[in-house]
């Protein structure tokens, strides 16, 4: 089915496009407080950064083919298939950024999604 072909491009270009946020506001350092988050010069600052605008643009690519899966998917069934993502995320955020180890209790909770989206499929 080409939903499941949408469901993995949704999925895929969300991960990049998150990955390219994060390599962009790591160039812009941290955020301490709300007032600066939202101050008009940082999201001035934050949106022309080659890395943000990127990712903010696969983001919103992702959302075109989630727009399609919902057309051919109930929610109940589509939005949990997303959290794969998280898994995707979570395991660029260990191996390619090199960000903190992940934990044996955090793979229990990758392995937990992972088996609640394969039971979801068994439905």
């Amino acid at each position: 089915m080409i939903v499941f072909l949408w469901i993995a491009v949704a999925i895929g270009v969300a991960v990049v496009g998150q990955t390219s946020m994060k390599v962009g506001m790591k160039e812009l350092g941290e955020i301490s407080d709300t007032s600066r988050l939202i101050s008009p010069d940082n999201i001035v600052k934050m949106f022309t950064n080659k890395w943000v605008f990127f990712g903010v643009a696969l983001y919103a690519a992702s959302v075109i083919f989630w727009l399609g899966i919902l057309s051919k998917l109930d929610m109940s069934v589509a939005y949990p298939l997303l959290s794969m993502g998280y898994i995707l995320t979570a395991l660029v955020g260990q191996f390619v950024l090199h960000e903190n180890k992940l934990m044996l209790i955090n793979w229990l909770g990758v392995f937990m999604i992972i088996g609640g989206v394969y039971l979801l499929m068994k439905t």
